[in-house]
This record gives C-alpha cells, structure tokens and sequence, in this order.
C-alpha cells in the first residue's frame, strides 16, 4: 500500500488519449492491469466507460479495490489454495456520479457495469483462460507497478504472458523507474532493459522520463542518488512482423 495514490496516476492522465487509440471516451475499450492492487486508476476507466481487469494475487487489495467500486456479486464457495477465480463488482452511487464529470465524448456513457478482479498468480493467467472467463484479447494495458516489482528473473516470463493477452495493434503504457538503489523493490528497469525486454513482441516509444528523487525522501534514506519515472508506449506487434 506505500505504492498506493488516492488520484489516478500522473501518467495515466497524461497519455490516456495514446494508450486508448481513441479520441476521449470515443470508444469502449477491454483494458488489463496486472499486479492492479487496489489502485484507484480501476475505477477511474471503468468510470469512462470501459470493462477493466484487474489481476492480484493479494486477496485483501482485491477486497478494497472493489469495495470502494461498490457492491461485489457473492461468487459462492470457497477457495483452494493456489486456485484462481474471478471477482465481480458492480458500480456503487459515486461511481456514477464519477462518470459524468469524467467523460469527455458526447456519448455519455455509464460506469462500465461491472469491474473485474482475478484473484490469482498473473503468470497463470494466459491467454486460454482470460478467454475462458469471456477475455479475449484486450485493448489496452496499464503497467504501473508490475515489472518494477517482480523478480528480473521472472521478467521475460512476464512480458510474454503479457503480450499473449493484448490483441495486436493494442497498446501497453508502462511506467517504470531507474535508480541506483542497492535493491527493491521498486527494482531498477533500465532504458536498454525495458526496450531489450519489450521489443520483440511490442514497437517500443520512451515518452518521457521525470526526476523524481527530490520528491521522495526515501529514495535517499534507501541508498540512492538518483531516482527517475520512465513512461512507454508499447504497441503490440502484428502477428509476424
């Protein structure tokens, strides 16, 4: 929760237009957010209009998550260790009072009707069984607090589950951050790393890196001498090119 914001994410207020491939709310997109914890960047594209997926693995973020939503649909049964399932909640009051002052389209959407939490390891959550759950094939993505938190060893294994789930022509916005740190997390995702991890299944486009070290004192207090947020958009390749 320390990585937790009460407001979306700078980045993704920022590059919203681009990450959508669409003008405003112009369009209703499927969009995926690994590793989403309880982040407030959900609610604020299903409020746009959008289906949103969240995939956690910690059940008490998932919790909040969609209990600040609104009202979750009881699934029934219980759970085995280790097992994965999907939890549903549907739009609370403020929720749709949200979506009014959110969407800039001349469509005035409501909330999407549902917001989407997989309760599950991201690894398991391939493309055969996003499809079995009725996700096939997703728009857009938002990686804010995933690769920079998962072990490097495990990051090839992650960038390639990752582009089995987004259709080709979608789009990933990734933030990561480059530090000096002795460890992490959030690790260190270099520029020549991120684009050497990407680049085979996604066009790769840096844009834009802010210094963040002055803004956050524990970077310091933690061992570093530099602290930088980097944003990419990521453009799923198609098939054989």
């Amino acid at each position: 929760m320390g990585w937790h914001l009460k407001t979306p994410h700078p980045v993704l207020q920022k590059y919203y237009t681009e990450m959508m491939a669409t003008e405003g709310d112009a369009e209703q997109r499927l969009v995926l957010f690994p590793l989403c914890g309880a982040s407030v960047d959900l609610a604020h594209l299903a409020c746009r209009g959008h289906h949103v997926v969240g995939v956690e693995g910690v059940p008490t973020a998932l919790d909040k998550l969609l209990a600040d939503y609104g009202d979750e649909i009881p699934s029934g049964g219980g759970l085995k260790p280790g097992a994965m399932r999907v939890r549903v909640a549907t739009p609370g009051p403020s929720q749709y009072g949200a979506a009014a002052a959110l969407s800039s389209s001349k469509r005035k959407y409501e909330p999407a009707p549902f917001l989407f939490g997989v309760q599950g390891d991201f690894l398991e959550f391939d493309a055969a069984r996003a499809a079995k759950y009725g996700f096939d094939g997703f728009d857009a993505c938002f990686d804010r607090g995933a690769l920079v938190a998962i072990d490097q060893a495990d990051r090839p294994a992650y960038v390639s589950n990752l582009a089995s789930l987004i259709k080709p022509g979608g789009r990933l916005l990734l933030v990561t951050v480059e530090h000096d740190m002795p460890r992490g997390p959030p690790h260190n995702v270099p520029q020549a790393e991120a684009v050497k991890l990407l680049g085979a299944d996604f066009e790769v486009k840096l844009l834009g890196v802010e210094d963040k070290f002055e803004a956050e004192p524990t970077w310091k207090e933690r061992g570093a001498s530099r602290f930088r947020e980097a944003a990419y958009l990521c453009t799923r390749r198609q098939e054989g090119k």
